[in-house]
C-alpha cells in the first residue's frame, strides 16, 4: 500500500469522531482522495490475500457481495432521507425540509438515473448491476448459500446497512461514489473484477456519480445539524474499507 494511503488510515483511527470539530474531519479527509484511498485498498486487498484458500480462484469473489447489497444500501438510504423530510415538515421545520429535499433530488438522479451504456441504466436501482456482475463472473452463481459471509466485503456491507443515522449513511455513500473511479480501476488491475460490461459501465457511470455526490455535499455541509453526521460517514466508510482491505 502508497506509505500516504496507509499513514491516512493512522490519521483516521486516532480521531475522536464524538468530539473532532469538522474542520479537523475535514482536514485529515482531505489529505487523501476517496479515489486514491479506495484504489490502494483494493490492491492492499488483492496483495493480502484474505480471501479463503478455497475461494480465492473464483472469478469475481474479489468483489462479492457488494454488487449484491449496494443497491440495498441506497434504496436504504432514499427510505431513510424521505423519512426524515416528512419529520422536519411534520415539525415545521420547513426551510430545512426544502433544503434536504434538494439533496434527495440529487440523490435520486444518482442512486435511479436513467442514463444508458450498453444498454443498460447506469445508476444501481434504475438498472440491475447485480445480473451485469453475474454475467460477467457467472461462478458467483454456483457459490453455497452464506459464502458471503466469509468474505471481506461482507462485514462492510452489514456495517452500512446498519447505520441509523440518514446523515452518516450519506456521508459513507458519498465518499464511495467519489471514490468509486479510483475503485473500479483497481479491481479491474488487480484481476478482482473482469474486464467485462460491469467494468465498462462503471468506469462510465462513476465519474457522473461522483460529480453528483459533491453537488449534494454542499447541501449538507451547509447545514450544521447535519454536516458533523455527514463527515463522521465519510470517516467510517474509509475505516470500514480499510478493515476490508486488512490495513
Amino acid at each position: 500500500m502508497d506509505e500516504k494511503v496507509f499513514s491516512h488510515v493512522g490519521d483516521l483511527r486516532q480521531l475522536d469522531l464524538r468530539t473532532a470539530e469538522n474542520s479537523v474531519l475535514c482536514a485529515v479527509l482531505g489529505r487523501t482522495s476517496a479515489g486514491d484511498f479506495m484504489g490502494e485498498c483494493v490492491k492492499a486487498l488483492a496483495a493480502r490475500e484474505r480471501i479463503p484458500e478455497d475461494l480465492k480462484n473464483i472469478p469475481g469473489i474479489g468483489f462479492w457481495p457488494v454488487p449484491l447489497y449496494f443497491p440495498l444500501i441506497l434504496a436504504r438510504t432514499l427510505f431513510l432521507l424521505e423519512q426524515t423530510i416528512g419529520t422536519l415538515r411534520t415539525e415545521r421545520e420547513w426551510s430545512k425540509a426544502k433544503k434536504l429535499a434538494e439533496a434527495r433530488k440529487i440523490f435520486v438522479h444518482l442512486s435511479c438515473g436513467q442514463e444508458l451504456v450498453e444498454d443498460e441504466q447506469m445508476s444501481d436501482l434504475s438498472g440491475d448491476h447485480c445480473s451485469v456482475f453475474l454475467e460477467d463472473h457467472p461462478a458467483i452463481l454456483r457459490l453455497e448459500r452464506g459464502t458471503e459471509k466469509n468474505l471481506p466485503w461482507w462485514p462492510f456491507c452489514q456495517s452500512l446497512l446498519a447505520k441509523p443515522s440518514v446523515f452518516r449513511l450519506l456521508g459513507a455513500v458519498s465518499d464511495n461514489e467519489d471514490g468509486s473511479m479510483g475503485e473500479v480501476h483497481a479491481l479491474s488491475e488487480t484481476g478482482l473484477l473482469a474486464d467485462g460490461k460491469f467494468f465498462r459501465l462503471h468506469s462510465v457511470a462513476e465519474e457522473e456519480h461522483a460529480r453528483l455526490a459533491k453537488q449534494m455535499e454542499e447541501i449538507i455541509l451547509s447545514e450544521p445539524e447535519w454536516s458533523h453526521e455527514y463527515l463522521v460517514g465519510k470517516v467510517q466508510h474509509r475505516m470500514l474499507y480499510a478493515q476490508v482491505a486488512g490495513v
